[in-house]
């Protein structure tokens, strides 16, 4: 599908860098939706290639991150130390298993996105939104679908007047930047760090885990799998600050084994409000991380090395439940689990107890 913020997003480029030419516009357009593969000759090589370039640069501008929809740009004219520098380079690298190398490797699917985003850009040069007029574009646009849609650079223009240096990433790693270079911190101090990821429903707590297990090798243990089980649900369970989370058992069977090998729980489905018949493996790995809400209950004790707290605005909430579960659903969210969520993290103060927050 279209990226539908790309007209907002060439508007704002547009305006930010006047003397854009037809390629750089493009550009932007193949960056966000193939990503950065095709920049990257190995991850080997990354790093270095990244340190090079950032030492032909001047470093006085403040930290710059602009969006392009799926993916962003991570300006390296402002000082990074040489662990900020790696760490870029290691989400530029897997930024890339999220997109396809470019056009020529693209399905249907991100190809006719590239094609429907031209359109876009075309409709806008029509409308005098640019210095170059629609028939520049059109001219420059047959030629470069006759060369087969190869990846662009900037044009000589843009490059002296902007000196553009920068990383192209996943967007979804933009909110979790500085939590990873905490992340890195801690693992070089320590053989075992326990992240706990809590926060508000679908205010992208999975991703999260998703993300940083891209990063680190990574055992994830969902709260949902300790969903209360039916005989436990009277009245007075349910009227507990936390209540539906079958927090004895996370008392048994995980927390006393985060700092020890690997482990097993049993996982409750609450599709059938059964457990499955297979437990789940948490293998031993340097970084633990429990995500989902609750998971910072005060009766687990301090048991992390570092709090989370995950964040969404209530509209863009319901937006989310709705699109991603329907609307009886939504009414079930809206109606039951979000106030006892809000009743949790206000009385227990969640919010303040965390390390970091990711709006």
């Amino acid at each position: 599908m279209m990226n539908q913020n790309i007209e907002s997003i060439l508007q704002s480029h547009a305006e930010a860098y006047p003397l854009m030419e037809p390629r750089d516009a493009v550009k932007l357009i193949y960056q966000s939706v193939f990503g950065p593969g095709h920049f990257i000759p190995s991850p080997s090589s990354a790093a270095e290639w990244l340190k090079k370039e950032y030492n032909t640069v001047s470093h006085e501008n403040p930290p710059r991150i602009e969006s392009l929809g799926s993916t962003a740009r991570v300006y390296i004219d402002t000082p990074f130390t040489e662990e900020k520098l790696n760490l870029l380079a290691r989400v530029f690298c897997a930024s890339a298993e999220s997109f396809c190398k470019g056009y020529d490797t693209a399905d249907e699917g991100f190809r006719g996105a590239f094609e429907e985003n031209l359109a876009c850009l075309r409709g806008m040069a029509e409308t005098g939104r640019f210095v170059f007029s629609v028939a520049e574009l059109d001219a420059w646009l047959a030629e470069y679908r006759a060369a087969g849609y190869p990846p662009v650079s900037h044009s000589e223009t843009y490059r002296r007047a902007y000196a553009p240096a920068y990383r192209v990433i996943d967007s979804r790693y933009v909110r979790i930047l500085g939590l990873l270079a905490a992340i890195d911190t801690r693992l070089a101090a320590s053989d075992r760090v326990v992240l706990a990821v809590d926060g508000r429903c679908a205010s992208g707590k999975s991703t999260i885990a998703e993300y940083i297990s891209r990063m680190y090798p990574t055992s994830v243990i969902h709260m949902d799998d300790f969903f209360l089980p039916g005989e436990l649900r009277t009245p007075e369970r349910m009227a507990e600050t936390g209540g539906n989370l079958h927090r004895e058992r996370f008392l048994e069977e995980v927390i006393p084994h985060l700092r020890g090998r690997a482990f097993t729980h049993r996982v409750f489905q609450c599709s059938t409000f059964t457990y499955a018949e297979t437990p789940r493996t948490v293998e031993d790995n340097p970084l633990i991380l429990c995500e989902g809400s609750y998971a910072l209950h005060p009766d687990f004790g301090k048991y992390y090395d570092m709090a989370v707290f995950s964040d969404i605005e209530p509209e863009k909430q319901l937006t989310r439940i709705r699109e991603r579960d329907g609307e009886y659903m939504l009414n079930r969210f809206r109606n039951e689990w979000i106030p006892m969520e809000e009743k949790y993290f206000t009385e227990m103060h969640i919010r303040e107890k965390c390390d970091f927050v990711l709006d």
